[in-house]
């Protein structure tokens, strides 16, 4: 590899190089290149400490206003868990009450529909008699006086329709059933 060295250098036209040149110019290339690398760091380093003094210079109040902010969520963030623990509470009566009001329905007494709806069928056929009555009245009332007899059956229309429909409130009164309630599962 030598005998190439010299080849070469004889090719360019130089003469060969003693050891002593070598390890001169060798020693001078390392002393550049220490040179250029200390002036690159130098330069890498003022560069650095330019970026940080423009980040530590500039007057950004941000954060700031980001702790503001920060602390106003917080502070609404508590009130949201205040409000949420609030809702579980009212939920957790409700199903109690809901609870409680199945049970006092699976309790109730079937028989107070019963007796409700006999009272309102003798509050109807009350009704009815008084219609009855009434109708008796308005009849003999027209006997009595001479050319009455025209409004009486001009009445009687209108009363037999109230008993018409006192009638069939009797009849749908019978025949309704109790609801039973649900039973819870």
């Amino acid at each position: 590899m030598a005998e190439k060295d010299r080849d070469e250098e004889q090719d360019e036209g130089q003469s060969p190089l003693t050891p002593e040149q070598r390890i001169a110019k060798l020693e001078k290339s390392k002393t550049l290149s220490l040179i250029l690398i200390v002036v690159l760091a130098v330069f890498s380093i003022t560069s650095l400490a330019g970026i940080g003094y423009l980040f530590m210079s500039s007057g950004d109040d941000r954060p700031g206003q980001n702790q503001a902010k920060i602390t106003a969520m917080d502070a609404k963030l508590l009130e949201m868990e205040k409000i949420v623990n609030e809702g579980k509470g009212l939920y957790l009566q409700s199903q109690l009450l809901q609870a409680k009001t199945e049970q006092l329905l699976s309790e109730a007494d079937i028989n107070n529909f019963a007796n409700l709806r006999q009272i309102l069928a003798e509050q109807e056929q009350n009704y009815s008699q008084f219609i009855r009555t009434l109708e008796q009245g308005m009849y003999e009332l027209s006997r009595m006086v001479r050319g009455s007899r025209t409004w009486y059956d001009v009445y009687k229309e209108d009363l037999d329709k109230i008993l018409k429909k006192s009638s069939d409130r009797t009849n749908r009164l019978e025949g309704m059933k109790p609801i039973q309630p649900k039973q819870a599962n």
